[in-house]
C-alpha cells in the first residue's frame, strides 16, 4: 500500500526497504544524478493508534452488547408475564399476581387486559344472575301451571303433551 502510493507521486523508480534498521523505513528512488535513499522513522509511517481504536471499538461493541443485552431482558420478561396472565384469564384462572410493569406500551397492554378481565368477570356475574333468575321463573311458572291445572308441565312435556298455561291478558 505504501509502495503503491510512492510510485503514483513520483516518476522514478523507488522500492521501499521496511528492514533496513530497527524501526527505520529506508526509501530509495533512482534519479538521473544517482541513488537517494530517504530514512524515516517508522513511527512516522506506522502509527499504534489503528490498533488502539480497534481495541476501543470492540471492546466498548463488546460492553454495548452486553448492556443491550440486559436490557432486552429486562423488557422482555414483562411481556411474558402478561402472556402468562393472559392465558390464564383465558382459561378462566384467577391472576392475583399480575402487576401491570414493564415499559408504558407493556403496562397500558396490562390495564387493558385487566380491564378486560373485570368486564369478562362482572358479564359472567350478570349472566350466571340471569340464569338463576330465569330459573327460579320457570320453575315458578311449572308450580303455577301444576297449581291451576292439576298437571305436571315437566311431565306433560316429557310425555310430549304441550300445555300451554294462559295467564290473565295472555294471549296462548
Amino acid at each position: 500500500m505504501l509502495e503503491d502510493a510512492l510510485n503514483e507521486r513520483m516518476t522514478y523508480p523507488s522500492t521501499i526497504n521496511m528492514r533496513h534498521a530497527p524501526e527505520i523505513i529506508a526509501v530509495q528512488a533512482e534519479v538521473p544524478e544517482g541513488v537517494y535513499t530517504i530514512l524515516f522513522p517508522e513511527r512516522r509511517i506506522y502509527t499504534p493508534t489503528t490498533e488502539v481504536f480497534i481495541g476501543w471499538m470492540i471492546g466498548s461493541s463488546i460492553l454495548l452488547s452486553a448492556i443491550a443485552f440486559l436490557f432486552m431482558r429486562n423488557q422482555i420478561r414483562p411481556i411474558r408475564r402478561l402472556a402468562v396472565a393472559a392465558e390464564a384469564i383465558g382459561t378462566g384462572r384467577e391472576v392475583p399476581w399480575f402487576k401491570p410493569e414493564g415499559a408504558t406500551e407493556v403496562r397500558q397492554a396490562a390495564a387493558a387486559l385487566q380491564i378486560m378481565h373485570d368486564r369478562l368477570r362482572r358479564q359472567i356475574t350478570q349472566r350466571t344472575a340471569m340464569l338463576a333468575g330465569v330459573s327460579a321463573r320457570s320453575s315458578h311458572t311449572a308450580y303455577a301451571h301444576e297449581a291451576a291445572t292439576g298437571v305436571d308441565a315437566r311431565v306433560a312435556r316429557k310425555a310430549g303433551l304441550f300445555v300451554r298455561y294462559r295467564r290473565h291478558g295472555a294471549h296462548g
